[in-house]
C-alpha cells in the first residue's frame, strides 16, 4: 500500500478515532483488484469478478471488511519513520511526524 495514501486519510480526519471505514476500504480494494478484459474486475483475494467498482466495493464491504481493517492496522504499524510512540499524547506525535514528513514532500 501507498503510505502516502494512508497519511492522506488520517489527514482528512480530525481525530485519531475518525478515518472512515469507507476510505479504509476503497484502499484495500484498490490494493487487491485488478481489470479484467474491458469491462470486468477481479478480486484477487477470492477471483470474484464483478462488472463496476460500486458491486466491488459491495463485495469488500461484506466479504473482505475485517481484513481490511487490520491490514490498515499493519500499514499504519509499519510505515516507515511513523513508529508509534508510547506514553501520553502517543497520537499526537505520530501526526507532528507525518506533517514534519508531508512539509518535505511534493503533491
Amino acid at each position: 500500500a501507498e503510505v502516502d495514501d494512508l497519511q492522506q486519510m488520517l489527514f482528512a480526519a480530525q481525530e485519531p478515532g475518525e478515518v472512515d471505514e469507507e476510505e479504509i476500504i476503497e484502499a484495500y480494494m484498490m490494493e487487491h483488484i485488478e481489470p479484467v478484459g474491458k469491462k470486468k474486475l477481479k478480486c484477487r483475494l477470492c477471483n470474484k469478478e464483478l462488472s463496476t467498482d460500486g458491486l466491488m466495493r459491495v463485495h469488500f464491504e461484506r466479504t473482505h471488511k475485517e481484513a481490511a481493517m487490520k491490514w490498515f492496522q499493519e500499514e499504519l504499524q509499519g510505515a516507515p519513520d511513523m513508529e508509534m510512540p508510547g506514553g501520553a499524547g502517543g497520537m499526537e506525535e505520530v501526526f507532528a511526524q507525518m506533517f514534519a514528513q508531508m512539509g518535505g514532500m511534493d503533491g
